[in-house]
């Protein structure tokens, strides 16, 4: 098993902290994996995927278009942002987006003047501010993480995900996927 940390999270280095990149994590993923087929104790034609959230869906969109991954695990897999956010505007309503998007333009405002970033948690319980708060999400959520984690990120990571949508690379996948929900 080789387990890594994004840029920017947990032991890994770069600023600011809890900056959520697609791009990047994406770029990070894949050399973790170059990583582990350049170790001789590694067997190149046999990497598995195993990813949580963004990561499950990064799984599918790294073994679409590499042919080489063995298999796929997504577990509650990030697969389609555009169906994510139609299911959270109907149960949160306009009000709650128009108040993520006041802080994501906030945090960007910051970062172009060199100040530090404004972060926002990533999940909380119902009514607070959170960008993922739906009933349960806090206590399931909480269940699974380490005492190191830290509960935000950088606001402006709302402005920077439409289009990514792992569920429209599935069809090139060649390898066995299990996804768990």
């Amino acid at each position: 098993v080789l387990s890594f940390d994004y840029r920017y999270f947990g032991e890994s280095e770069g600023e600011p902290r809890q900056l959520f990149m697609i791009s990047y994590q994406l770029e990070d993923y894949k050399a973790a994996i170059e990583y582990a087929r350049n170790l001789k104790e590694i067997d190149s034609d046999k990497i598995a995927l195993w990813g949580t959230s963004a990561s499950g869906g990064y799984g599918v969109v790294i073994a679409a278009k590499d042919k080489k991954i063995a298999c796929i695990v997504g577990q509650c897999p990030a697969l389609d942002s555009q169906e994510d956010g139609k299911l959270a505007l109907k149960r949160e309503g306009i009000g709650f987006f128009l108040g993520l998007f006041v802080h994501a333009q906030r945090d960007m405002g910051r970062s172009r003047f060199g100040l530090s970033p404004h972060k926002i948690p990533i999940v909380g319980r119902p009514g607070t501010l959170a960008m993922i708060r739906a009933p349960g999400a806090f206590d399931g959520y909480s269940k699974f993480v380490s005492a190191s984690f830290v509960n935000e990120v950088c606001a402006r990571l709302l402005l920077r995900t439409h289009g990514h949508n792992p569920i429209d690379y599935a069809k090139d996948i060649q390898c066995p996927v299990l996804l768990q929900i």
